[in-house]
C-alpha cells in the first residue's frame, strides 16, 4: 500500500507544462484510487528564481500550518 500525504504542495517555475504533469498522476489508472482524496496545488510564484521558488514553499507551508 502506497502512504500519500493528504496535501502535495508542488512550487514551478513553467506555467502549464507541470501542472498538466502532476495533475496526471490523478488521472493514471494505478495511482487514481491512491490520490483521489489528495489536493494537488500547483503555484506559480511572481519570483522565478530558486530563492524565489523556496520562500514561496516556505509561504505556503507556513498557512497551511496555521489552517
Amino acid at each position: 500500500m502506497i502512504d500519500i500525504s493528504k496535501r502535495i504542495l508542488i512550487v514551478c517555475e513553467d506555467e502549464k507544462s507541470s501542472k498538466l504533469y502532476f495533475e496526471s498522476f490523478k488521472r493514471d489508472e494505478k495511482l487514481k484510487r491512491h490520490l483521489a482524496s489528495v489536493d494537488i496545488e500547483v503555484v506559480h510564484p511572481r519570483d522565478y528564481s530558486p530563492v524565489g521558488l523556496v520562500n514561496e514553499a516556505k509561504r505556503k507551508k507556513k498557512r497551511a500550518k496555521a489552517d
